[in-house]
């Protein structure tokens, strides 16, 4: 009976095992570096989204505002959005209540813009309150401590800021991930958004 000595036996290739052990670490490794790259294109990517998404609703706002659309069973006179340092960006709507006074009547709502990205400044400081008021969409950029109150117009029964708003230049709303930086600027003067990447 004849002996295989394994010792010395010339190898003319690999094994099944060999080859499954490869493909094993090469799949690992492959997806390690796949997975990298998704989540630093999805980081990039969100905050250049909440970019996009503030200006549409800021926009949306506005076209709520021109279209006498009823919110939470009342027509609005006015739409604030605060816009805060290291804060959520919220709205809250202004009616005229029936004795002819403008009050806010409806709790602070967070805008629904990307989760994974933070408002990480304001300027020219923080906060700024955005407005825009019924019938013609007027719009009032205001600096102030907390949410600015409203008394009726004279003419056009719409409410109107009591602050003076800012007169001229840009708002800066600065948007900010892990790996990206990201701002909108609002005209003072008329509420034209321009979503931009910082490079």
């Amino acid at each position: 009976m004849k002996r295989f000595n394994f010792n010395n036996k010339k190898r003319n290739g690999y094994n099944l095992i060999e080859i499954v052990v490869v493909l094993a670490i090469s799949s690992i490794l492959m997806t390690a570096i796949g997975l990298g790259v998704y989540f630093s294109q999805r980081n990039s990517l969100s905050a250049e989204q909440a970019g996009q998404e503030l200006a549409g609703e800021i926009r949306l706002m506005q076209s709520q505002i021109l279209a006498v659309q009823t919110v939470s069973g009342s027509i609005p006179k006015a739409v604030v959005v605060e816009l805060k340092n290291n804060s959520a960006i919220s709205k809250r709507y202004i009616r005229k209540d029936v004795s002819g006074f403008c009050n806010y009547y409806t709790l602070p709502t967070d805008l629904k813009i990307t989760d994974r990205v933070r408002v990480s400044g304001v300027s020219p400081s923080s906060p700024i309150y955005i407005v825009f008021v019924s019938p013609a969409a007027s719009f009032y950029a205001i600096q102030n401590a907390s949410y600015p109150s409203f008394s009726p117009h004279p003419t056009n029964n719409s409410c109107i800021p009591d602050i003076s708003p800012i007169s001229s230049g840009m708002i800066r709303v600065d948007l900010t991930n892990e790996s990206q930086e990201y701002y909108v600027k609002i005209d003072a003067k008329n509420g034209t958004t321009t979503p931009t990447a910082i490079p």
